[in-house]
């Protein structure tokens, strides 16, 4: 089902939240970039009501445009500790499955991606919107040993474990991720998650993952001084899961899309890099110079979420996924490019 036209111009009004989003019309990366807050999630979020684990409670949502089934939306707990409760917003057809269930992680704010997710229902699927930041200001240090992304991956295991309540078939699962969100979409998509924090074990790998205008290689200035400082060696762990086929364990059917938007977000670099340059932190393989060359990244000595974009496409193809890459055009936001792709990818 195609998305209908007032669907899509509402999600055109969405504010940019993407993982350090610089200030418009710049080219060089901030450490310091504001964090947009979105108006029309925040009042979606009203129409949830919030239950424990067991997601009993619904409410129903506004039924498309077809009258083809109604949307339910239900809040279920992924996840308990230290810092409190973590709660993934449900939103499921109501009417009988089974449908591809996703998994729609957030940018650089803390809020869930409820408009993504409830678009992608409205698709025909179980779209999930978990939170997986409350803070964004530590996010470097704390972000980089992995903890927070093992989190962030248990709102699929407990997704998979309540989808017979959501008409959800597990073993059609995807990852999406959007800006900083791209970063727990690929670790759960690309099978690098640890399930020991999770309450509840993966019921199948993720068959699909969509990520875009992604920083796989961390190569914001915010990240120089933690790669160089004591968490260095977690800081290289968690960069080398990312970029290292040899690291990913993906199941044999998985289905990759790569989305690159025309906003730019990049970083200087020379062409070719010098021995001092930052690109070297980020080598883990020993080919990082050289495939970054090979897909034209020095050429306007900037690194951006393009050239992340095409390095990781090559590596995917190397490791024998099936991966598309797409240049989409507009600004840092879903556009119905995004949600026509995704739709072609968990209908197959």
């Amino acid at each position: 089902m195609r998305l209908q036209t007032l669907a899509i111009s509402l999600l055109l009004t969405l504010l940019m939240a993407g993982c350090g989003t610089p200030a418009a019309g710049s080219a060089e990366s901030t450490t310091t970039a504001p964090v947009a807050a979105d108006a029309t999630t925040t009042t979606v979020a009203t129409e949830t009501t919030s239950t424990t684990v067991a997601a009993s409670s619904t409410t129903a949502a506004p039924a498309p445009d077809d009258g083809i089934y109604e949307l339910l939306t239900t809040e279920v707990i992924y996840h308990e500790d230290d810092e409190g409760t973590w709660a993934m917003d449900v939103f499921y057809p109501d009417a009988e499955g089974p449908w591809p269930l996703v998994v729609v992680y957030h940018g650089m704010t803390t809020f869930p991606a409820l408009m993504e997710a409830r678009l992608i229902a409205a698709q025909g699927a179980v779209a999930v919107a978990p939170q997986w930041l409350k803070v964004t200001s530590q996010f470097p240090e704390k972000y980089i040993d992995g903890t927070w992304l093992d989190r962030a991956s248990c709102a699929v295991n407990m997704a998979q474990h309540h989808s017979e309540e959501f008409g959800a078939d597990p073993d059609r699962t995807t990852a999406v991720g959007f800006s900083a969100g791209t970063l727990p979409a690929h670790w759960a998509g690309l099978g690098l998650m640890r399930d020991e924090l999770c309450d509840e074990p993966l019921l199948a790998q993720p068959v699909g993952a969509v990520m875009g205008d992604n920083q796989f290689i961390f190569f914001d200035r915010v990240w120089d001084s933690v790669i160089e400082g004591p968490s260095g060696a977690m800081a290289e762990d968690t960069l080398d899961r990312f970029v290292n086929p040899q690291r990913w364990d993906v199941p044999s059917d998985l289905a990759v899309y790569l989305w690159t938007s025309d906003f730019r977000y990049g970083r200087d670099i020379d062409n070719p890099p010098g021995d001092e340059s930052w690109i070297h932190l980020r080598d883990t393989t020993g080919t990082l110079i050289d495939d970054l060359a090979a897909v034209g990244a020095f050429d306007d000595e900037d690194i951006d979420w393009m050239d992340n974009a095409l390095l990781m496409e090559m590596r995917m193809l190397a490791a024998g996924i099936d991966v598309e890459h797409e240049a989409v055009g507009g600004g840092h936001s879903y556009s119905e490019t995004v949600f026509d792709a995704i739709q072609e990818l968990i209908g197959e």
